[in-house]
């Protein structure tokens, strides 16, 4: 018997692709809570950008000047900087659910670094890697209902691949 038919046998197909199928079923998870990531990422991007930086600078320093004159005027003038800035401030609880979903995308980051490293990729050391990534998932406490449905979709899909 040769090792192509033992992995038929077993029913795993495309272990070449393991790095793979673990992006496609993070993804997948990932996907159930699209909205707060791209809200993050625009974030992220908006303050990166030199232009900004500069922007939240010099609005810093004319917040720090108009603190000076009365409180009537700062309250005018701020009232649209504060408004476009309570779209991008997450809740408390979208940083929860973001820890939370770090905690359980982390060990699938370490595999597939750990196997992006493996040039031959050994089936049983895969078979063992995938095995404890789905009880990983399965034993998770203290989710809400977003981090649960992540979770759920992706070792739904862990199984499946």
């Amino acid at each position: 018997m040769n090792i192509k038919s033992a992995v038929q046998q077993i029913c795993i197909t495309n272990v070449k692709y393991a790095r793979h199928t673990l992006q496609l079923s993070v993804n997948l998870g990932l996907k159930k809570v699209e909205g707060l990531i791209s809200k993050c990422k625009m974030l992220v991007s908006i303050l990166l950008k030199e232009k900004k930086k500069k922007q939240l600078c010099e609005t810093q320093l004319q917040i720090i000047l108009r603190l000076k004159q009365p409180l009537d005027v700062i309250k005018d003038k701020v009232r649209k900087e504060v408004e476009m800035m309570r779209f991008f401030l997450s809740s408390e609880e979208e940083f929860e659910l973001l820890k939370k979903l770090i905690v359980i995308i982390s060990p699938f980051n370490e595999a597939t670094e750990f196997l992006s490293k493996s040039k031959y990729p050994i089936l049983g050391f895969i078979t063992s890697m995938l095995e404890e990534l789905a009880y990983q998932l399965k034993n998770f406490i203290n989710l809400n209902d977003e981090v649960i449905l992540v979770r759920d979709t992706i070792l739904k899909n862990l199984i499946k691949q």
